[in-house]
């Protein structure tokens, strides 16, 4: 109707249309870009799962936040997109950790059930005397991360300082 009566604005509206496509393509590549966290290396190397959490911590250890790292159930073979949830919901956890409560400790527990994998990582507050506010970005990953494979995730501080975060996977769809 209007680019028979008023093509001039028909096409100023289609070229208007037409940039802010391209701006948004843009930004989503971005978010893409950010959400795709392509380790460093060979990209056929499979994604990391829960045999990586040992070196994990242990590198965490050694970065100054003493980790003590448990295991609770049989271990047997999980869906890969659970194993890479664990994993990076773990390794958030721990680097928050150690940007917030450095000096610290910290304890990873993983609970492997019947239908669900349960990932509970606690923290000191640590010899820091200072808080240093975070965006909340880290944790909104975890959480879209667990959401992700069908689980959920709580993150709260705890009343002695410390911090807890706990997500639940589901192992069936």
């Amino acid at each position: 109707h209007v680019m028979q009566q008023r093509p001039e604005q028909a096409v100023a509206a289609l070229e208007t249309i037409r940039d802010a496509s391209k701006e948004a393509l843009r930004e989503l590549r971005g978010i893409l870009n950010v959400l795709r966290q392509v380790d460093e290396g060979d990209e056929r190397s499979p994604a990391p799962g829960l045999a990586d959490l040992g070196a994990l911590v242990e590198a965490t250890s050694q970065a100054g936040l003493q980790v003590t790292f448990i295991t609770r159930g049989q271990p047997r073979q999980l869906p890969g997109t659970v194993e890479l949830a664990a994993y990076r919901i773990v390794q958030e956890s721990l680097t928050n950790a150690l940007r917030y409560a450095h000096g610290g400790s910290a304890e990873v527990k993983l609970v492997i059930e019947t239908g669900c994998l349960t990932v509970e990582i606690d923290n000191t507050a640590g010899t820091g005397t200072e808080l240093i506010a975070g965006s909340g970005q880290g944790i909104l990953g975890m959480r879209e991360r667990a959401v992700a494979v069908g689980g959920r995730l709580e993150a709260r501080p705890r009343a002695d300082g410390g911090f807890r975060v706990c997500a639940i996977l589901p192992l069936q769809p």
